[in-house]
């Protein structure tokens, strides 16, 4: 068992972060305060969620650019080129922040509000997507204003570099095809070091899901973005963030063919929720009723939301500590929860583990919440099959049923995890239409 003394948020504890920075950690496997390797390593739950949650304050937390001081993935990139925003349905397509080809550019720059903030030119109104052909049709949420939510995806500065390596790997196997069999993606997979400086730092992917704040809502519990400019609304708008999705890459869960692969940690804002939203609290989605269909795409009325698998009752233990910690410092941190972490390995009998075992959003995953018994809305118009609730009703699961295609050749990488983030993600200079999931879908 692991424990500590202390919350390491920088709160002051012996070998945490200054006051004014958080640590990231590089791996679930490293200590948290100082990103040195942890000599035996055995996950717990405890040290899970700790990561989590040192994680997710180390990336959200305030950083300087220029006169703004923003979240600290306010420059992590979710742009392509001009002449590549063909991107569609959640790939890389922004027009005010363009990615440069020739520079190989890894990050943003930040210059003004405009120049961080996503607007109609990369936000989605859903989610769709396909695994091995089998389609999830529409992920459209509206809130209880029945305002549309929006997505968004972001990736860091390390994920940018394996995005631009994986362009080379893949046009390299490109014009010599006895290379097909060769990996083609190019990862960047945290590791712990003797001290922070020798650790490597991992690829991030974040999935963000927001909705409009009106007059009525508190602000100040909510990450925003301000004056945004939205298809179908002839005022900017005020964003808040309902929920964060954080893929990252690391070293130490390897699976099947000693391959390492992602850490899956899912958070979202405390009033999402109207059942678990206090009277006098403004919540975001309104209540199931016994006749609520959750498998349908709500089109133009707001989403009826449910949490039917609930947090685990030790994650919210630490979303009681870290929340009392933050709302000390007076951040708008303390207004978020750790909905579930994923850590997928093969444990020491050889067998596939993913803890926690269930771990979905009600913002991002809606369509696999139970199906009411009332229901009168036939299976076939579900926006989920029942094959692809068979499969699995978590990140790992989901992710888990994947396989690239470059030019219908498999790209080779493990023969368990196989992941779309890297699709999701758009790899520049690299029509997405060549690279799918599925040959079928060509």
């Amino acid at each position: 068992m692991i424990t500590r003394t202390c919350l390491l948020l920088a709160l002051g504890c012996s070998g945490a972060a200054s006051a004014s920075t958080t640590l990231l950690p590089a791996d679930v496997s490293c200590d948290l305060a100082t990103n040195n390797a942890i000599a035996n390593f055995t996950l717990t739950p405890e040290h899970l969620y700790e990561y989590s949650w040192q994680t997710f304050i180390a990336i959200n937390q305030q950083k300087q650019f220029g006169k703004l001081s923003l979240p600290a993935w306010a420059d992590w990139i979710n742009t392509a080129t001009l002449a590549e925003v063909n991107y569609t349905n959640g790939y890389l397509k922004e027009f005010n922040t363009p990615v440069s080809v020739e520079g190989k550019d890894t990050r943003k720059n930040i210059t003004t509000a405009d120049s961080w903030q996503c607007d109609s030119g990369c936000l989605d109104l859903d989610m769709s997507l396909k695994l091995d052909g089998d389609e999830i049709k529409m992920l459209g949420l509206r809130d209880k204003n029945n305002n549309p939510v929006f997505f968004e995806k972001r990736v860091n500065d390390k994920w940018m570099e394996a995005l631009w390596d994986t362009k080379e790997n893949l046009n390299e196997i490109d014009n010599n095809p006895s290379l097909k069999d060769l990996a083609g993606f190019a990862f960047r997979w945290g590791s712990c070091g003797q001290g922070n400086t020798s650790a490597k730092q991992p690829q991030i992917a974040l999935k963000l899901g927001w909705r409009i704040l009106t007059n009525k809502d508190d602000k100040l519990r909510y990450i925003t973005m301000e004056n945004i400019k939205l298809h179908g609304f002839a005022v900017k708008q005020t964003l808040g963030l309902v929920a964060m999705h954080v893929g990252v890459g690391t070293s130490s869960n390897l699976l099947v063919g000693d391959k390492p692969t992602w850490t899956w940690l899912t958070f979202e804002q405390v009033d999402t929720l109207e059942s678990e939203t206090p009277k006098t609290i403004q919540y975001s989605f309104i209540a199931q009723d016994e006749y609520s269909c959750s498998n349908i795409y709500t089109a133009n009325r707001p989403t009826p939301l449910i949490r039917d698998e609930p947090i685990p009752t030790l994650a919210a233990t630490y979303n009681d500590q870290y929340r009392s910690k933050l709302k000390k410092q007076n951040s708008v941190l303390q207004h978020y929860q750790l909905i579930g972490s994923q850590y997928p390995h093969i444990d020491n009998a050889g067998s596939y583990q993913r803890f926690d075992k269930n771990v979905r959003s009600v913002v991002f995953e809606p369509f696999l919440a139970q199906v009411n018994s009332k229901c009168e809305i036939p299976k076939s118009q579900w926006t989920v099959s029942e094959s692809i609730r068979n499969k699995g009703s978590d990140c790992a699961s989901c992710h888990n049923n994947l396989n690239y295609y470059y030019n219908e050749n498999k790209i080779k990488w493990t023969e368990r995890f196989k992941d779309f983030t890297l699709i999701n993600s758009g790899i520049p200079g690299i029509p997405m239409k060549e690279i799918t999931l599925n040959p079928k879908e060509k």
